[in-house]
């Protein structure tokens, strides 16, 4: 092996192991006394929140709850919720984990049935599905350079975004909101919807201050009344969290999750139920990496001894840019067979099942989920679902390279009106956002072994006229007959080692 090697570092983030697991959902509960009996299940919604990630060996542990709210109407045709939450760990073989790896659980939306066994007792049962990739840091060393004569060697800088850390951070947010006096005072509170966003990142040192802003929406029943009335308000977070690595070269990406949510009414100071007291726990997640350019030798050949080449595939990635475009999805429903003839409230959910980008072009499928609740015609609660297909494409314009794009999409607001008949019209805004990468592979070199024993002699010099073949480089001959592109280049009078076809070249072997 030659002395004079020179090695870098390629830093790269990969998943270790990856598996989908299906938890099942299996939750009996009874009503407390102070809830009415059921006469009718409107619907029932249930979240999956993982709480507790741990990695081991080949295998992982996950803890969290299951979050039920279940909406109905009572004998008295009044709109009734009751909140349940259960609690879950999960063990699961993950092969190829280990402890220090970075675990990510993402859950997709749960399947269930629910039925009243009693005017007071609940059965649900259904499942979701849990995505789960364990991450690790890896490092390839290769070389970066050859200080050797006798060795040609082929170059290429890179560019690409070397990941430094991923930190996942809890954050807690509790406040009140006061109606005001313009509002009814409240009875219950039938829904809540909780949309956080990161507004702004800070890097201080080994300090990231994270800022955001939670959007809240709430459906609640006033005293005394049986329409709901539905308001939005907003509330602003911050959180210090500390790394053990300095951050000044970094960039960060972060995104926020909510995992809990707790709504309840208090009192004000005049004896009415006008204020909302929430406590929300998020997940924020934070990538920083550091844009690197770094020079590895992609080939090598010793011009006076055989030589032996290893190489190694590294497929690196690169930070282009953060996507976030909003469109908006119409909806015309028609409800003329009188199932719809009174709308308190519209909201959405909503999922991406496909997404894919080809030539530069990213599509993606999903289904939004309408949901009204409302009266028909015989005064009676009801709760309808209908689902809407919808395809988003954007075009990457300038990118050539491979893209990676993992898209989220939000509902940014939900707009409705009811015309003079029983039709419904719905816009639905929505918001696909996601951090824009491109993969770079490269072909590095890491090590390369001579035999110097076996070193030409001087007086084996001598020299040859061949013709390129089609797509041949001056490196690949001057490769294969053990000598120098430069030289070549220099004896030719060529300006490039580009491809030339059907050229007489003089090779100088050395």
């Amino acid at each position: 092996m030659p002395a004079n090697i020179n090695y870098s570092d390629l830093i790269q983030r990969v998943i270790s192991a990856e598996s989908m697991q299906e938890q099942s959902i299996d939750i009996e509960f009874s009503l407390p006394d102070y809830c009415p009996e059921i006469e009718k299940i409107l619907k029932c919604f249930s979240t999956v929140a993982v709480l507790q990630k741990t990695v081991f060996e080949n295998s992982a542990d996950i803890g969290g709850q299951i979050s039920v709210s279940l909406l109905y109407e009572n004998s008295d045709n009044e709109i009734c919720t009751f909140n349940y939450v259960s609690p879950f760990t999960k063990h699961i073989d993950l092969k190829g984990a280990d402890e220090g790896d970075d675990l990510t659980v993402l859950v997709r939306p749960a399947y269930i049935n629910t039925k009243a066994t009693a005017p007071r007792k609940i059965e649900i049962h259904g499942s979701c599905m849990m995505g789960i990739k364990a991450y690790r840091i890896t490092k390839t060393k290769v070389i970066c350079s050859i200080d050797e004569d006798y060795i040609c060697q082929k170059k290429a800088d890179i560019d690409y975004s070397m990941p430094l850390k991923f930190i996942e951070k809890n954050i807690y947010v509790e406040d009140d909101i006061n109606i005001g006096e313009n509002r009814p005072s409240i009875a219950k509170i039938l829904k809540t919807d909780v949309t956080p966003t990161v507004r702004e990142l800070k890097q201080v040192g080994n300090k990231l201050i994270i800022k955001g802003q939670i959007k809240l929406e709430l459906l609640y029943l006033p005293a005394g009344q049986n329409t709901p009335i539905s308001l939005t308000e907003s509330c602003e977070f911050s959180q210090v969290a500390e790394t053990d690595c300095a951050l000044e070269a970094a960039k960060c990406i972060a995104s926020a999750k909510v995992l809990t949510t707790d709504f309840r009414t208090k009192t004000a100071i005049d004896g009415d139920a006008r204020i909302i007291a929430f406590e929300i726990k998020l997940a924020v997640t934070v990538k920083c990496f550091e844009n690197k350019n770094l020079s590895v030798v992609t080939d090598a050949f010793a011009c006076k001894c055989p030589a032996e080449i290893f190489t190694e595939e590294v497929m690196l990635q690169k930070y282009i840019e953060p996507l976030s475009e909003n469109f908006v999805l119409k909806k015309n429903l028609d409800f003329s067979d009188g199932q719809l003839t009174e709308v308190y409230d519209v909201f959405c959910d909503t999922n991406i099942d496909y997404h894919s980008v080809e030539n530069s072009t990213m599509t993606a499928k999903g289904v939004v989920t309408i949901f009204i609740l409302g009266r028909n015609a015989e005064h009676e609660a009801v709760f309808i679902e209908r689902n809407v297909d919808f395809e988003y494409q954007y075009d990457f314009e300038g990118i050539s390279e491979d893209i990676v794009f993992e898209p989220d999409i939000k509902i940014i607001a939900v707009n409705f009106s009811k015309g003079m008949g029983n039709d419904v019209d719905v816009a639905v805004e929505l918001n696909i956002c996601g951090d824009v990468f491109v993969n770079v592979p490269i072909t590095a070199l890491i090590d390369i072994k001579c035999d110097l024993e076996n070193a030409k002699c001087d007086d084996e010099q001598i020299a040859a006229v061949i013709y390129f073949a089609s797509q041949e480089t001056v490196w690949d001959i001057a490769k294969r007959y053990g000598t120098s592109a430069d030289l070549i280049c220099k004896l030719n009078d060529l300006e490039n080692c580009d491809s030339i076809c059907n050229k007489k070249i003089l090779i100088p072997l050395i």
